[in-house]
């Protein structure tokens, strides 16, 4: 019995599929797999986990995640009355630091959402951390530790309480978008 279906775009996946026990067929829009076991959303993951780590690019540049500091058309903008983000002692403590390898530091332009000014997105290979109104130069110095001491453990820790208050909910639907 199928218990669930799945369908994936990608004209050409046969070759990607290796050795999975699923049913494949090819309908007009791509590839339909039906499930012998198991849920519609475990096997999304999986599958797309997969079908990504085999598609897309390698880089000998690897990290454990990316931190987006938002420095666009409100974040950090004093001259607009928002609070000021230190833009390059952040970059200097960051490298001096050697997290480069291990936590990439990106300012970027705008992120959005504006009415959170002082934006920081943290991105890892399975989520996003959004955090918003970061005010005080201290915030900063605890993101740089958190880093630091995810470097030394060798993954992303969980982020320091203190950031709870500061967390996010981004996008207002969490659907995928087809």
């Amino acid at each position: 019995m199928v218990l669930s279906h799945f369908l994936v775009t990608t004209k050409d996946m046969s070759h990607l599929l290796g050795h999975i026990p699923w049913e494949i067929c090819l309908p007009r829009q791509g590839f339909e797999i039906k499930s012998r076991i198991g849920s519609l959303g475990f096997l999304y993951k999986f599958l797309r986990n997969m079908v990504i780590s085999r598609m897309l690019l390698k880089t000998n540049r690897a990290v454990f995640g990316q931190i987006l500091v938002c420095s666009g058309c409100c974040c950090g903008r004093t001259d607009k009355g928002k609070p000021s983000i230190p833009v390059e002692w952040l970059k200097k403590s960051w490298k001096e630091a050697g997290l480069k390898k291990s936590i990439q530091l990106t300012i970027s332009g705008c992120l959005g959402p504006c009415d959170l000014a002082n934006v920081v997105c943290i991105l890892t290979a399975t989520e996003q951390i959004w955090l918003g109104g970061l005010t005080e130069h201290d915030q900063y110095e605890a993101l740089l530790e958190w880093g630091k001491s995810s470097a030394e453990a060798g993954s992303l820790l969980e982020l320091p309480a203190r950031f709870q208050d500061h967390i996010l909910q981004r996008f207002s639907c969490a659907q995928e978008v087809r």
